[in-house]
């Protein structure tokens, strides 16, 4: 598959009709690791920041997906995506060093302190991209 497809595939299944939904990306990225954490140490759900693709352009909103070595498993609302994890950072935009990282221990230690599938230590938060003057875009 060519980079374009991917991203082409990325922007069709990341469109969603309203954001005030908003989506199941918590509790997929639990129950992914929950059905395959226990065979695969090296899995991790992580919850972080991400600019909005498609119809979500111009949005920065808290995301939440699982990690597998250098690839990226997002079942949110309905996908089935398996993508290079250098691809989905860059076209979400995403800063490593302000995500979150869970192993399977944390996965469950976070539910029970709180209660609930995510997020858990970043503000769940659906915000405008600022307007870049000098880029001429929606983002930093």
């Amino acid at each position: 598959m060519k980079l374009l497809d991917i991203v082409e595939s990325l922007r069709a299944k990341g469109q969603k009709k309203n954001m005030k939904g908003g989506g199941d990306c918590f509790t997929a990225a639990v129950n992914y690791m929950i059905e395959n954490g226990h065979d695969n140490k090296n899995l991790r759900v992580v919850h972080g920041m991400v600019d909005g693709q498609g119809s979500l352009h111009g949005w920065e909103f808290t995301h939440a997906w699982c990690e597998d070595g250098d690839n990226i498993i997002d079942n949110s609302n309905g996908k089935d995506m398996v993508i290079p994890k250098i691809i989905y950072y860059s076209i979400g935009n995403i800063n490593q060093k302000e995500c979150k990282y869970y192993d399977m221990n944390g996965v469950f230690e976070q539910i029970e302190k709180y209660g609930v599938t995510g997020p858990w230590e970043i503000e769940n938060e659906v915000r405008p991209l600022p307007w870049n003057t000098e880029r001429r875009i929606f983002g930093k």
